[in-house]
């Protein structure tokens, strides 16, 4: 969005807005970035996948975060304790992924694969009121 249309929108000056959002850059609180769709750019198979922990779960995450496959990973309450989005190049991969990478870890006491079959909305921008 243009700086004039953030200002206008929140009661600012193009330079006024173009300002706050340079300091907040800075300062780390937000950050701009493109968003591709695995999909399109050749990735054949995504998933979420549950995990249940028997240690640490912050171990865990960190393996997971530090796959190349791995586009996000949290640290959650209720019935599984990591969440991780993985996005592969095909369900081989997927599977192998799965298998050795993630099931494999020795924490993991059971790993929840939710295949997606299809994505009808996957959005980054924010209504503002």
């Amino acid at each position: 969005m243009a700086y004039g249309k953030i200002g206008a929108r929140v009661g600012l000056s193009e330079a006024a807005a173009r300002q706050r959002v340079q300091r907040l850059l800075a300062r780390g609180v937000m950050q701009i970035a493109a968003v591709t769709d695995p999909v399109r750019l050749g990735s054949k198979s995504m998933a979420l996948i549950g995990i249940k922990a028997r240690g640490d779960s912050r171990r865990i995450a960190k393996a997971i975060a530090a796959l190349p496959e791995s586009i996000y990973v949290v640290a959650t309450a209720g019935p599984y304790d990591v969440i991780a989005e993985l996005v592969c190049e095909s369900h081989e991969q997927l599977l192998r992924v799965t298998n050795e990478k993630i099931r494999s870890l020795g924490e993991v006491a059971d790993a929840v694969i939710l295949m997606y079959l299809g994505t009808y909305k996957h959005t980054f921008t924010y209504s503002v009121s």
